[in-house]
């Protein structure tokens, strides 16, 4: 009827904008942590459709490499190449960007998408869960945007963006819907302070580049719940499922990397701070 085809018009014009404003991009290298699944792998494919070369980065070089022989057939008119790091490592974090420097140029684009959680709480939670993830969620991705940063700065880039994959939890400290034995763990109260705590980075981060002049951009895409193994991570052997999962049509990873690319083909005078997007059904 009239008002699907007027949608479908609206929809080819947003996506022809989206294609020319994301030409600037065309031929750049991104750097992309967390690429071998779920969001980090949707939001290679993106990029790589919009002709951006990607490094991804993961523990993973087996799950990348069969991703790569994929993305070569549908995406020739950019590159894909894998890029084994343990991000828990600060040895391997703190050489990461020069070391993707030597082998394929300097990067315009960060995805720091690596996260990981653990099912723990405050008041009986184990330090070690507590420092892996805040070395995975919090200091890895730090440690990488300084190093981008100060190349983009070194060689006076035109343009360069940092995109934090943050999440709701960075927003608000999540409550489950019981108050049973496993309360504290299901809630993921620890892995929320990390994400805060990027957030807050991205923050000042954004301040030292002003104070520099750069034109480089940070943005935080903060999701809800979203079809990923990472979920697998909420629960502990015995339970049925994490409270407020249920029922809930959840995001699609592709629905969190049109975000990224929305951030992406923002003009330059436009700096996206933060973007949140939740599932419908999703109540908290």
């Amino acid at each position: 009827d009239r008002a699907q085809r007027e949608f479908s018009n609206f929809l080819k014009a947003y996506q022809a904008y989206q294609s020319a404003q994301m030409e600037r991009w065309r031929g750049s290298l991104a750097v992309v942590t967390g690429a071998s699944s779920g969001i980090g792998a949707a939001v290679c494919e993106a990029l790589l459709g919009h002709g951006v070369n990607v490094v991804g980065v993961a523990r993973s070089a087996d799950a990348m490499e069969k991703l790569a022989a994929g993305w070569s057939e549908q995406h020739p008119g950019a590159r894909f190449s894998p890029f084994p790091c343990d991000l828990s490592d600060t040895a391997q974090v703190d050489s990461l960007m020069q070391r993707v420097k030597e082998a394929h140029g300097d990067a315009s684009i960060l995805v720091n998408n690596a996260g990981m959680t653990r099912p723990t709480s405050l008041l009986q939670g184990s330090t070690a869960d507590w420092s892996h993830m805040l070395a995975v969620n919090l200091l890895a991705a730090t440690a990488l945007s300084r190093d981008f940063l100060a190349a983009l700065h070194a060689r006076k880039a035109e343009q360069g963006h940092v995109l934090n994959i943050a999440s709701l939890s960075a927003h608000r400290v999540p409550v489950a819907m019981d108050t049973g034995p496993s309360f504290a763990e299901r809630n993921g109260h620890f892995y929320s302070a990390t994400k805060f705590a990027l957030r807050a980075v991205a923050d000042g981060t954004r301040l030292e580049l002003r104070a520099l002049g750069s034109p480089a951009r940070v943005t935080n895409i903060s999701p809800g719940l979203v079809d990923t193994p990472f979920h697998a991570s909420l629960t502990t052997p015995g339970q049925a499922g994490r409270p407020g999962v249920a029922g809930v049509r959840m995001l699609q990873p592709g629905d969190v990397a049109d975000a990224v690319v929305f951030a992406l083909t923002a003009p330059q005078r436009m700096q996206v701070d933060d973007v949140l997007v939740r599932p419908t059904d999703q109540r908290l």
